[in-house]
């Protein structure tokens, strides 16, 4: 009788643990990219076309805002910092600013397939870098 109760407590117990577990969003993954004209940014920057800077999907939420992504299609790449959220974007998707499509693709070709993943610490040897001097991210906003 009490190995069946705790049995049944166990799997309770277990099953509760599951599914609080928190969920992780991928270091990587495969999409699209296109390209937009930054302004300013959910993130709270002021960006132009020639930054190296990207919007991801609004379902992956501020908490990526200053973390370094490299887009890749083919033997091309480009580190883009992410300064904006897009409403358009699938999950895995990227908008990019003119300049930093044209170093993967055409802005002829609109929409490409791309590769992306997480720009590594090199400091800290794990994880997503934040917004680096220099790396593209404009002025934020109050700043000026």
């Amino acid at each position: 009788m009490y190995s069946r109760l705790f049995t049944l407590f166990l799997v309770c117990v277990l099953a509760t643990m599951t599914f609080a577990a928190p969920w992780r969003q991928p270091n990587r993954g495969n999409g699209q990219a296109t390209y937009y004209s930054p302004g300013l940014g959910a993130c709270g920057y002021y960006n132009s076309p020639s930054d190296l800077i990207a919007a991801v999907a609004v379902g992956r939420g501020k908490g990526e805002c200053g973390k370094q992504v490299v887009v890749s299609r083919g033997s091309k790449s480009v580190t883009v910092t992410i300064t904006d959220l897009c409403q358009a974007c699938g999950p895995d998707d990227i908008d990019l600013t003119t300049t930093a499509f044209r170093k993967i693709g055409s802005l002829s070709e609109g929409r490409i397939n791309i590769a992306w993943s997480y720009r590594v610490s090199a400091s800290a040897g794990t994880g997503p870098a934040g917004p680096a001097a220099g790396a593209g991210a404009g002025a934020k906003a109050g700043d000026q």
